[in-house]
């Protein structure tokens, strides 16, 4: 099954960055609004906590896919590595983003394969104990294409 690399970016670099940039926008923005306005401090204080609940959530539930899509700046696609070997575990991965794959909304899951941890948009059709040859990005470790193994 292939996944594209397109999509991967999206998802896992693209928009969480812009995410944590605005995020922290909105905290500096906080921090800039209690200190200069001259609104009354119940006003200031409301709006200020307002701003830094939502920088958080847009930090916090966008940062762990950074952990996979920020070696995408120095990654293509035609840096790949194949690897073949047994699949150990498959894990849902929490932080997942949404990602449409064949009209059907996938999660991304780690598939660990001989010990070593791979980023999947989508583990459906696999199991464990499976050989498997897989197609992935050496630094993230983002499986473009994998193939079951007899």
């Amino acid at each position: 099954m292939k996944f594209s690399y397109e999509l991967y970016k999206k998802a896992t670099l693209i928009w969480p960055l812009i995410s944590c940039i605005l995020g922290s926008v909105l905290i500096i923005s906080a921090i800039l609004y209690m200190f200069f306005s001259k609104s009354g401090y119940k006003h200031k204080l409301t709006r200020s906590i307002s701003f830094v609940l939502l920088a958080i959530y847009l930090i916090v539930f966008n940062a762990p896919v950074l952990k996979y899509g920020i070696y995408l700046i120095n990654e293509n696609p035609n840096s790949f590595l194949v690897v073949e070997g047994r699949i150990d575990s498959i894990e849902e991965y929490s932080h997942s983003p949404k990602y449409t794959l064949e009209s059907y909304v996938v999660y991304a899951s780690i598939v660990t394969v001989d010990g070593e941890e791979y980023y999947f948009m989508t583990a459906e059709n696999i199991n464990i104990g499976e050989n498997i040859e897989i197609i992935y990005l050496p630094n993230s470790h983002i499986v473009l294409e994998y193939k079951i193994s007899d």
